[in-house]
């Protein structure tokens, strides 16, 4: 998994959470579970395409190389 750290994403998180803060000076308690459902939507996406990133890669929702080259080779051979 590849590091996407940069200072300006750093500052453009911190000032999201500040901007929800304001919210909580308005009597509202909802800052909290917004920025944990905003952060748990980031990394279930990062999660997704890491998994999704490379499909051969052996793990059990993959697609067998085996089985697609021989389904290649059963079509190639039927439409010849």
């Amino acid at each position: 998994m590849e590091n996407h750290f940069s200072p300006k994403r750093l500052l453009l998180y911190i000032a999201h959470i500040l901007e929800l803060m304001k919210l909580d000076d308005c009597g509202l308690k909802l800052p909290a579970p917004i920025v944990v459902l905003i952060g748990f939507v980031y990394i279930m996406m990062r999660v997704v395409v890491d998994y999704s990133e490379n499909p051969f890669q052996g793990m059990a929702n993959d697609i067998l190389v085996m089985f697609l080259c021989r389904t290649i080779e059963y079509r190639f051979k039927r439409n010849t």
